[in-house]
């Protein structure tokens, strides 16, 4: 990979290391968010658009689902 490609990984790297952390009271909402974030693979898709970020200058990074499903949840 080029220096200019290796720059770029560092940094998201550095920026998005640890996967985030949500801190909500209620169990229940623990586990699904856990679940949501691991299937929605919110970790990679911030890597990746932290690299595009530092390759092009500039992140946005937006919601596009439903706002809740049938059952309430989300």
């Amino acid at each position: 990979m080029p220096l200019p490609g290796d720059i770029v990984r560092t940094s998201a790297d550095l920026l998005f290391a640890d996967k985030p952390e949500i801190v909500v009271e209620d169990k229940a909402t623990r586990d699904r968010l856990d679940l949501l974030l691991d299937e929605g693979r919110v970790q990679q898709v911030m890597l990746s658009a932290a690299e595009q970020a530092a390759a092009l200058s500039g992140l946005l990074a937006r919601h596009v689902g439903p706002r809740a499903s049938p059952t309430g949840r989300c």
